[in-house]
């Protein structure tokens, strides 16, 4: 054999196929990580909209309501008993109340109506409670006339998204992302 020969041999060897398969089981490792880390990217990202977007809402409504209850001493001790300011109710992402039109249908003398809006993205419940230490009191002054009257009161708001951003499989386990906001609201001085 000529040394011409012995060269062309030696160049035209090639990979094994075990060598082949090992380079594709690291290929095929590397890539599926990096799949799943791109999935897990994606729905922490849709997460965090979420709940930026729960936030904003339980932030645009608690100051519509936090600035309706401190308009006046009358509408501010009220406020607790109140149903304007404790209620739940069904908002788009501005805040803004949904409007329900409420069929009605009469079966055997009994009226049904649906007060959920099937379009909703929010559902928010407001609560007024007056404000009490660890103890059980509550900060209040007497006024001139003789009343006792409470000086702070706690307003809570809890937004949840009807309509879940990321959906399991399954539809029944879809899951409502749930903000809770608290303030505390001093009465005002006229």
């Amino acid at each position: 054999m000529s040394r011409t020969d012995q060269t062309q041999t030696t160049n035209q060897e090639g990979m094994s196929i075990i060598e082949v398969l090992v380079s594709m089981v690291i290929c095929s490792v590397v890539l599926v990580g990096l799949g799943q880390g791109l999935v897990l990217g994606i729905r922490m990202n849709v997460e965090s909209k979420a709940r930026v977007a729960n936030l904003s809402v339980a932030k645009r409504v608690m100051e519509t309501l936090k600035s309706q209850a401190q308009f006046s001493q009358a509408v501010f001790d009220g406020a607790s008993a109140n149903s304007a300011f404790n209620k739940t109710a069904f908002v788009d992402s501005d805040g803004n109340d949904i409007v329900v039109a409420a069929p009605s249908s009469t079966s055997g003398g009994s009226t049904t109506s649906n007060t959920t809006p099937s379009n909703s993205s929010y559902e928010v419940v407001v609560s007024v409670k007056d404000w009490t230490n660890s103890a059980g009191n509550t900060l209040s002054a007497v006024d001139s006339a003789g009343a006792s009257h409470v000086m702070v009161k706690v307003l809570t708001v809890q937004v949840t998204t009807r309509q879940s951003a990321v959906l399991s499989n399954d539809t029944n386990k879809a899951v409502a992302r749930q903000v809770t906001m608290s303030v505390e609201m001093v009465r005002p001085a006229v």
